[in-house]
């Protein structure tokens, strides 16, 4: 069921700005836009969860 929410075309655009945030994050780097990142996240927690 996850996985069917997360193949959908639309999350490919935000799957990379939040895994690459996180990533950053993680290494203490900071982030280069900020309000990208929480917008890449809050898409992706609002469509898993529906």
């Amino acid at each position: 069921m996850l996985k069917a929410k997360i193949d959908k075309a639309e999350d490919l655009e935000d799957w990379p700005k939040a895994l690459y945030g996180q990533a950053l994050l993680a290494e203490g780097s900071p982030l280069p836009n900020p309000s990208e990142y929480v917008s890449a996240i809050n898409k992706l927690l609002a469509r898993l969860a529906k």
